[in-house]
């Protein structure tokens, strides 16, 4: 995906991972990236995605422009992303809508007012 200067790429790995795995992958990136002097904002983040499962992430600078990089299990196989030109709240937002195949996505409803019960004074002020 692609708006602007921002890029969102997606690609399916060889080989599905346990969480623990996708942790180890993300901090591998992160040793990579400070071996290269690539400063490197914080170690392993997490972010939920819509059915339970989790995507891990670190971000990083790359001249002036924010970059992702994340892994996450979800339908059977592991995934990983790579984002650049996007607010850290931006990429966990467009993370969080990954849905599986097919997985029906119910329109939001809206919530119900609450209504504040009050009682009426009696005439004559009591």
């Amino acid at each position: 995906m692609e708006k602007g200067k921002s890029f969102v790429d997606f690609v399916k790995l060889e080989q599905t991972l346990s969480e623990r795995h996708l942790k180890l992958r993300v901090r591998e990136q992160i040793e990579s990236l400070k071996s290269k002097g690539t400063p490197v904002a914080g170690d392993v983040r997490q972010v939920s995605l819509h059915g339970g499962a989790n995507a891990y992430y670190t971000s990083y600078l790359s001249g002036k422009t924010d970059n992702f990089i994340a892994f996450l299990a979800c339908n059977g196989g592991s995934f990983s992303i790579s984002a650049a030109g996007l607010s850290e709240e931006e990429f966990r937002a467009i993370v969080r809508t990954i849905r599986k195949p097919g997985e029906k996505i119910d329109p939001l409803k809206p919530h119900p007012k609450k209504v504040k019960a009050v009682k009426k004074k009696a005439p004559g002020g009591r």
